[in-house]
């Protein structure tokens, strides 16, 4: 399962303006731990709790380029704004690296039994 991660550092910065709030994809942000004790609760186990695999790397970098790219409707300025939401996610990078602190998590479970 991979989904925003409710507990992550551009979250708690942009709040109602971060990329990653997609209705209709994301209804809800899902803690993990509320995740973990209801899957537990119908037999899975937990075989891997990640914010940093490649794919939620990827996702950090996108939350702060639509950020920034979501201020302008003009297309020469959202190109620069791209940018700036690049350099600042190199910025953040060694925040947003720090496990539970990325943008969306990846959880895997194993039917026990």
């Amino acid at each position: 399962l991979a989904a925003p991660n409710p507990h992550a550092f551009q979250f708690r910065i942009m709040r109602r303006y971060w990329p990653h709030l997609d209705a209709p994809r994301h209804l809800m942000l899902i803690p993990i731990k509320l995740l973990v004790q209801r899957m537990e609760r119908l037999g899975m186990q937990i075989e891997l709790i990640t914010t940093r695999d490649k794919g939620s790397l990827g996702w950090n970098t996108f939350g702060w380029e639509f950020f920034f790219g979501n201020l302008s409707s003009q297309r020469s300025v959202n190109k620069v704004l791209h940018l700036l939401g690049r350099i600042i996610a190199k910025a953040f990078e060694p925040i947003e690296q720090c496990e539970g602190k990325g943008s969306t998590y990846t959880l895997v479970f194993k039917k026990v039994g």
